[in-house]
């Protein structure tokens, strides 16, 4: 439960008369929406589909229900005076209500001194609030509360408020630092199509190589690049036009891709090479190559920029190259058949998840030691994975079962699972927070949750 109380001095209005004898109130607000699961409270199974009726909608969606839910409970203490005539409570996202209650809501007006508590659905996540409490008296006398701030936590998507039609196969996605744009891979277009997520409309689409991959942002946002399987090449794209700035040869098939947060290299995963190769983003050339397990795929660095993990789906293995040197330093087995495909590490780098098509199993790796930790079942063959930008939750797009699994990190639990379209192959987060975008590979579309 978050409880905030800031008291900024309002005292009595400067606006009406002296009211010596109306007693201002104590305002407090109160987060108590539902942030921590979106279905089942903590089960360990899923208990609801956050759009059910996803494939039925299809066209012109609009679901609703499954939301977990924003609210604020604001409460204050009553005033005793017989003067008494009524409460008038406002809510801004702008400090300052008696000054100027122009800039806020009034979200309700109460005529009995005993009403002191007022549940404001209205919120939003991630949102700053300040609430203040203007109590009136006979002869026009009113007095203020304190101000009460508040931030509204993260939300956890689990509704798919939107469809977005791409081109044809899309299979990976990536955001913006920015979180103004998502840019998909279409495998089967030789194209990246852009969605400006204000309004979830395709913005731009983009010429690259023959069947563009994996994609990824550079921590500037200046730049995306992506990987084009079968011409084996890098386009580099600059994002404030949109153009293919340059074109990185490779000589060999790649397939995922990750960037450093230093912005200075981004790694790219070869499948048939078995390789890793270092790309130097100053000048757009090869620095290093680096020998790994067969079949590398999913590729993730973590938080610190110290070591990449990249799946190697031939051996079942997980290879861990130490940045500073390049050099492979661990290789973590996770069993015969398991089949990684795409790996993720949580924010705070404690932690990398592994979807593995074998098992439809996703596997947890301690980074500290690099052992195997614990492990969730998930939908039929899981291929990408993102976390949210809180590390509370994973998703998992689930190609065999039309669906994305959300992991609750803090026990490994599954709390929700959500229908999208056929073949869900690539999801990727917002920065900002607050939405999941999933790419499904045989509806050429992406399906937004929210």
């Amino acid at each position: 439960m978050i409880v905030f109380f800031v008291a900024i001095s309002c005292g009595k209005s400067s606006s009406g008369p002296s009211a010596p004898d109306l007693t201002p109130s104590t305002l407090t607000a109160e987060f108590t929406g539902d942030s921590s699961d979106v279905s089942g409270h903590g089960s360990a199974l899923p208990v609801a589909r956050g759009a059910a009726s996803v494939l039925e909608e299809r066209p012109g969606l609009a679901i609703s229900g499954g939301r977990a839910s924003c609210e604020v409970t604001a409460s204050w203490t009553a005033c005793p005076d017989e003067e008494f005539l009524g409460y008038l409570l406002y809510r801004s996202e702008i400090p300052g209500i008696q000054s100027d209650t122009s800039s806020a809501d009034l979200l309700g007006t109460f005529t009995d001194p005993g009403a002191n508590v007022y549940v404001d659905t209205g919120a939003e996540w991630m949102t700053q609030y300040y609430y203040a409490l203007r109590t009136t008296g006979e002869e026009g006398s009113s007095v203020w509360s304190n101000e009460a701030s508040i931030t509204t936590p993260w939300g956890v998507p689990d509704t798919v408020v939107t469809v977005v039609d791409v081109g044809t196969a899309p299979v990976d996605g990536c955001a913006l630092p920015s979180s103004d744009y998502v840019y998909v891979t279409c495998y089967q277009e030789d194209a990246v199509y852009v969605i400006r997520t204000s309004d979830n409309t395709v913005a731009d689409v983009i010429a690259v190589g023959a069947a563009p991959f994996g994609i990824c942002a550079l921590p500037s946002g200046e730049y995306v690049y992506v990987c084009c399987y079968d011409s084996q090449e890098i386009h580099v794209i600059r994002t404030s036009d949109n153009t293919v700035e340059d074109v990185i040869d490779l000589g060999t098939e790649p397939e995922g891709i990750c960037a450093l947060p230093s912005g200075e290299y981004v790694y790219v995963s070869c499948y048939e090479s078995a390789n890793v190769i270092a790309v130097r983003t100053s000048d757009n050339t090869i620095e290093a190559v680096i020998p790994v397990y067969a079949g590398p795929e999913g590729i993730c660095c973590l938080p610190s920029g110290e070591y990449v993990y990249v799946c190697s789906y031939g051996t079942d293995e997980v290879c861990v190259i130490r940045t500073s040197d390049n050099g492979v330093v661990d290789v973590v087995g996770l069993g015969a058949g398991a089949m990684p495909y795409d790996v993720c590490p949580l924010p705070s780098g404690e932690f990398v998840y592994v979807s593995c098509l074998g098992e439809d199993v996703v596997y947890v790796i301690r980074t500290s030691d690099n052992v195997l930790v614990d492990f969730t079942l998930v939908g039929a063959y899981p291929y990408g994975i993102c976390p949210l930008p809180s590390g509370e939750y994973v998703y998992v797009a689930c190609f065999g079962s039309d669906d994305v699994y959300v992991i609750h990190t803090a026990s490994n639990s599954v709390s929700n699972v959500i229908d999208v379209g056929p073949g869900a192959y690539g999801v990727c987060e917002l920065p900002s927070g607050g939405y999941v975008y999933a790419s499904c590979y045989q509806d050429d579309a992406v399906y937004v949750i929210q």
